[in-house]
């Protein structure tokens, strides 16, 4: 019966750079290998179900065609290049910076601000959960309180950082960041909640 000679070797792909002498070799028998028919030349195509770690409710279907074959490095697209540059980044980052501190933290989210007791331009923790509940804070107070938090709790470096935890768990693009508006304006929310939570 013909037999086959293999090299032992790790990694096959580099017999070429040593001389037969210098790796031993072993006897495996033709019976042992299997062709694989038709099914190598089976170009159907295959959907996979992908899910994004944030919104869950998005989804998209990927496809791919066998047999699969090693294409080798990525192609960098002109998204990823937009997306690394550093003025877009920045401008994402003063975009919400600005929405968050004016506006969803003055009005939907003020709740995180009766943390903070104002009285005569001086701010103070709240001590207990009664002081929580009873702290009322008028707009100047909240502007104070909000001031506060910035210069001492979560500042607009820490606000990029959470956009950047935001496109890495969600896989999306920084000029995307606008489309998912209400999922990155939780993530800040609750990044801030945490800092002020870690002050106690």
């Amino acid at each position: 019966m013909p037999k086959i000679v293999i090299p032992n070797m790790i990694n096959p792909y580099y017999s070429s750079f040593y001389p037969s002498y210098m790796y031993p070799t072993r006897i495996i028998p033709r019976r042992t290998f299997r062709s694989l028919g038709t099914a190598a030349l089976d170009t159907t195509p295959v959907s996979i179900s992908y899910t994004s770690p944030i919104n869950s409710f998005l989804s998209e279907d990927i496809y791919f065609s066998y047999p699969l074959t090693p294409i080798g490095p990525s192609i960098i697209s002109d998204y990823d290049t937009v997306d690394d540059d550093i003025e877009l980044r920045s401008k994402m980052t003063k975009y919400f910076y600005e929405k968050f501190f004016n506006n969803w933290l003055l009005n939907e989210y003020s709740k995180l601000l009766k943390f903070y007791k104002v009285k005569k331009d001086k701010v103070s923790k709240v001590t207990s959960k009664k002081d929580y509940e009873n702290n009322t804070l008028n707009d100047e107070q909240k502007r104070t309180a909000i001031d506060y938090i910035i210069n001492n709790v979560y500042d607009k470096y820490d606000l990029k950082l959470s956009l950047k935890d935001f496109v890495r768990k969600s896989r999306t693009k920084w000029f995307e960041l606008k489309d998912n508006k209400e999922d990155v304006k939780h993530i800040i929310y609750r990044d801030l909640k945490k800092k002020i939570k870690a002050t106690y």
